[in-house]
């Protein structure tokens, strides 16, 4: 079992990890934010259902790569902010007070993680050529701006998860 694995890790440390995973016959439980690193070694992955209210008892989604978990991520959080219609019609009728805010500020976070995490894969990706060519103080460079990157996922998750 592994829980966030990938926190704290250089680039070289995390190859290695997810060389050691790719090679392992066995089963492994990884929970991670890090969406790269579980489309690198995951076979499958386990989602629970983003609202209480939508699950039913025992139902999880079992797919076999991260394109597939956030087009059904993205169903879920729609479905989610779908309210069922109301038996009775109250005389006087409010708006809902943050959830509109709410809904936005989730699919606004969700974008923001999308595009960093492109960000964060296309720098790992350079960080490796650099390594490869053996440009030392380039990869330090490429690895602290990666470091940031990831810091940044990190934090727009745990907003995220608030919202959620």
């Amino acid at each position: 079992v592994l829980d966030e694995p990938t926190n704290d890790l250089d680039l070289m440390s995390l190859n290695v990890l997810q060389d050691c995973l790719n090679e392992f016959e066995g089963a492994v439980i990884l929970v991670s934010h890090d969406r790269y690193f579980l489309d690198q070694v995951s076979e499958t992955i386990l989602a629970f259902p983003v609202d209480s209210k939508l699950k039913r008892r025992g139902e999880l989604a079992l797919f076999s790569s991260i394109a597939q978990w956030e087009e059904w991520h993205r169903d879920q959080i729609q479905d989610s902010s779908v309210e069922a219609p109301q038996a009775k019609k109250s005389v006087t009728k409010e708006p809902p007070a943050a959830k509109p805010t709410s809904n936005q500020q989730l699919n606004q976070l969700t974008k923001k993680i999308e595009q960093l995490e492109k960000k964060a894969k296309r720098l790992e990706e350079e960080c490796q050529q650099l390594n490869e060519a053996g440009k030392v103080a380039e990869l330090i460079s490429k690895g602290e701006e990666l470091s940031s990157v990831q810091t940044e996922i990190d934090r727009l998750y745990k907003d995220w998860e608030s919202l959620a």
